[in-house]
């Protein structure tokens, strides 16, 4: 695999630059390592890749700052990724972003790692009852009114809305309103797949929705207190994670361990399923 691009991403102050470190120096990574930290710049009109000082990492690796502007980044960071790799045909990437849906979207990384300090208490983590049930509704309408509109799946009723439900959320001549989602509609669609993934990413907080689509989850119990109440919430995070990959068909295992603490017991298997995903096969083409 010519380029390998390992996503790490999560709040301020989870310990991002430390699991980077930490892959440096500890996963059999056979290919050059480089590393970029990405500066969300609003506003700027170009990228800017700039040389950092060298961690303290037993191996050389290449240190980056990347500035991005999030209305340009998908442009900007395969550009970007391109001037760090510079000629150097196989390398390794590491890349580190806190939380930000326009990064989360620019690329096809081959690695996702989501790093978070323990919460301090569920609703951290979880949305209210309440909030989900209006972001559950604003998606609806927001994806419904997109599908009439791209697509014509109201008119075909592929959504499991009837011919008259069909023909009560169109006007003018066939060009579509914007869609009032009946309760029976959100059950219909609850019941699918794709609902079912849905209604589990929304009750996330925004800024954790990438957890959900991450190879691996690691809470860092070296930058914040443990308690009965993060555990808790840790748990449903398990419970959340777990509907997902059922669903996906792949697992989204959940770490607990101090990156900083060598003797920690958790950290030779959280290395080892590090270097499997690092290491892993690349997929196949789609051509």
């Amino acid at each position: 695999m010519p380029m390998t691009v390992i996503l790490i991403s999560g709040p301020a102050r989870s310990g991002k630059t430390a699991l980077a470190s930490l892959i440096a120096e500890r996963v059999c990574l056979p290919n050059p390592v480089k590393s970029i930290r990405l500066r969300r710049c609003p506003g700027s009109r170009e990228v800017r890749v700039r040389p950092t000082q060298q961690g303290g990492c037993g191996r050389e690796v290449e240190s980056y700052q990347v500035d991005y502007c999030p209305e340009r980044v998908f442009e900007m960071l395969p550009e970007a990724l391109k001037t760090v790799r510079d000629r150097q045909r196989i390398c390794t990437i590491l890349l580190e972003s806190d939380p930000d849906p326009a990064i989360r979207f620019a690329y096809t990384y081959d690695v996702r790692v989501f790093v978070l300090a323990p919460p301090a208490r569920p609703g951290e983590l979880f949305r209210s009852s309440f909030e989900a049930a209006e972001a559950l509704k604003e998606v609806m309408e927001d994806t419904a009114a997109f599908a009439s509109e791209v697509f014509g799946l109201f008119e075909h009723g592929l959504l499991g809305v009837d011919d008259a439900a069909a023909k009560a959320l169109l006007r003018d001549g066939g060009h579509p309103a914007h869609p009032v989602v009946s309760t029976g509609q959100v059950k219909r669609f609850l019941a699918t797949p794709l609902g079912v993934e849905i209604a589990t990413r929304i009750q996330l907080q925004p800024p954790y929705h990438g957890l959900a689509e991450s190879d691996l989850i690691l809470v860092n119990t070296g930058v914040g207190a443990t308690s009965l109440d993060s555990d808790k919430a840790l748990r449903n995070l398990e419970m959340l994670l777990a509907r997902i990959s059922n669903g996906a068909g792949r697992s989204r295992p959940l770490f607990r361990c101090d990156l900083l603490d060598q003797r920690d017991p958790s950290l030779p298997t959280l290395l080892d399923r590090l270097s499997s995903l690092t290491n892993r096969p690349p997929p196949a083409p789609l051509y």
